[in-house]
């Protein structure tokens, strides 16, 4: 089973960016993701039980832009802040010790985690031309989420409030 740790955008910059046109909204909808890890659903209760175990404060995050991720997506870069930097690391430690395949999580870690884990939002296919009014938009994160894909649908697990 597919399982992916993620946190929303504020309702406000939802709102904002629902008035642009060619914004494509992803399945999961509107999201930052933490980091995403294959378990098996049994240990499903365990997941949970070890991921409202790590501590954290409530954080503020700000969108610093916007860029071409790959070849295929353009994101709001947001702000890598020490607490959503600390919060990706645990939920990366935390998710490892359930991963089916330890060797293609280390190197999936490896290429986008802890130090080049980079926070954005994927919002479009294509480049667009969106307005600077976003640059510095503060998000204050209160939560993040599970989320779990099965029979190609994403279903929402739990989520966790700082």
């Amino acid at each position: 089973m597919w399982y992916t740790t993620l946190f929303r955008p504020t309702q406000n910059l939802m709102d904002k960016l629902a008035t642009e046109s060619n914004i494509r909204i992803p399945e999961r909808g509107l999201h930052c993701t933490l980091w995403g890890f294959a378990s098996d659903e049994e240990r499903e209760k365990e997941v949970i039980e070890a991921l409202r175990n790590i501590t954290i404060c409530s954080f503020a995050t700000e969108v610093l832009g916007f860029d071409n991720f790959d070849e295929s997506s353009y994101v709001i870069r947001l702000k890598n802040v020490e607490e959503l930097q600390r919060l990706h690391s645990e939920i990366l430690r935390v998710s490892r010790a359930f991963d089916r395949d330890t060797t293609k999580f280390d190197t999936m870690a490896a290429k986008y985690g802890l130090e080049r884990y980079n926070p954005h939002i994927t919002i479009a296919k294509t480049v667009l031309s969106l307005s600077q009014e976003y640059k510095g938009v503060s998000m204050e994160i209160e939560y993040y989420s599970l989320l779990k894909k099965k029979n190609g649908i994403w279903q929402s697990v739990a989520d966790f409030n700082f």
